[in-house]
């Protein structure tokens, strides 16, 4: 493990991305198209905004990058 720098962002933003697609399709089929958009929809951007600033410098959170046999994989966790 290792503190995770700007260079795993983008590996980060994947995950995120694959993780929350079958959650984001979920709201869209549950609300409908034209009432996702907007209620939700912005919300569901803005995701990556908030990924990429719990990686800032002075957050509240710490992430961490772990190197497996695939590669590095960036974990999240909360700063206590």
């Amino acid at each position: 493990m290792r503190p995770a720098g700007a260079e795993d962002l983008p590996g980060l933003e994947r995950i995120r991305q694959t993780a929350f697609a079958p959650v984001f399709a979920s709201f869209r089929a549950a609300l409908g198209e034209e009432p996702y958009a907007l209620v939700q929809a912005r919300e569901d951007r803005a995701q990556g905004a908030l990924l990429a600033s719990h990686m800032a410098r002075g957050s509240a959170w710490e992430v961490f990058a772990a190197k497996g046999r695939r590669g590095t994989s960036p974990v999240l966790s909360p700063c206590s």
